[in-house]
């Protein structure tokens, strides 16, 4: 019973570390309310994947496969949302000359990761 007590605290300080911490980096930004969201969701999607980094390091397979994959996914499509948003919303500005460049650096890094952490575990 007590063992049941504990892991459910440790779920709910988990939660509130994250979403808070999310939120307190969101709201901490000068940006759109658009760009705010997009930086809240990203920072809580970034704390599964480096969870799930952790768990592949371990080997420990406590997060399905599929879950897995739709945060890969989703960690992907996030990177990209991040960087395109603010081309769309700034379009009548110049860009720096290293955004693109940047850009794609972050995608193929972030792919990989998303390709390491939905990797099936083999005992």
């Amino acid at each position: 019973m007590k063992n049941k007590n504990y892991q459910k605290q440790a779920a709910a300080l988990f939660a509130l570390l994250t979403i808070g911490s999310a939120f307190v980096n969101a709201y901490g930004m000068v940006a759109s309310v658009g760009e705010q969201i997009i930086a809240f969701i990203s920072a809580l999607i970034t704390y599964a994947v480096i969870v799930c980094l952790f768990l592949t390091y371990l080997n420990i397979d406590a997060i399905s496969i599929k879950a897995r994959t739709r945060i890969g996914v989703s960690f992907v499509i996030m990177t990209i949302v991040e960087s395109v948003y603010p081309m769309v919303l700034y379009s009548d500005q110049t860009l720096p000359t290293d955004y693109y460049f940047v850009f794609f650096v972050q995608l193929i890094l972030n792919t990989y990761i998303a390709k390491v952490i939905s990797n099936e575990r083999t005992s």
